[in-house]
């Protein structure tokens, strides 16, 4: 009896067999060990400006466009994003896989210093960075002040501390992120 007529006359066998081959599959997936991915390394390079005040449309159009069209002629660049938040941008751009990083950061800081021309006088100067995209988030930081507004713990994160952070050896990348939301209490 072939295989065939044993799969058409029993239709639940064929059923199993293949839920059994897809929960292995999905339990190897999920336990396979991290070092026999194959060591690719996207270089990816991180542009972050900071311009307190700033609103996004301003960001968005004094800043980020111009640096945007400096980097869009860069050699080996495969794509660029921007994320921008009232105050601060942060430009991402990823070059193509076997290029090395420090020309790819080199043409970066080129591109952004060609824009600085068209960037506000009064603009704390951009920062480049080599970023990897496929490390995780390590440590999350909360910060809370009974002294300082939202709007000044903000800037103090911003200015402060996210710069200390990023001179620490080993770490890739540091951002600020959440919501300037003033909390009201009410005391009874």
């Amino acid at each position: 009896m072939s295989l065939t007529r044993l799969f058409v006359a029993r239709p639940t066998l064929v059923f199993v067999l293949v839920s059994l081959m897809l929960f292995a599959g999905t339990l190897s997936l999920a336990t396979i060990v991290r070092q026999l991915y194959p060591n690719v390394q996207q270089p990816t390079i991180s542009i972050s400006v900071v311009f307190n005040g700033a609103s996004v449309t301003e960001m968005r159009d004094n800043i980020v466009a111009p640096i945007e069209q400096n980097l869009a002629g860069t050699t080996d660049l495969q794509t660029f994003s921007s994320t921008i938040q009232q105050g601060q941008a942060t430009i991402s751009a990823t070059y193509e896989l076997g290029t090395d990083i420090a020309t790819d950061l080199t043409l970066t800081e080129k591109a952004v210093q060609a824009s600085e021309k068209q960037l506000p006088t009064n603009l704390t100067p951009p920062v480049v960075s080599i970023r990897d995209p496929s490390q995780t988030t390590v440590v999350t930081i909360a910060l809370t002040s009974k002294q300082l507004t939202p709007g000044q713990l903000s800037l103090y994160a911003d200015n402060v501390i996210v710069p200390r952070i990023e001179q620490i050896n080993g770490v890739s990348f540091a951002t600020v992120g959440g919501d300037v939301t003033p909390a009201y209490e009410n005391e009874i």
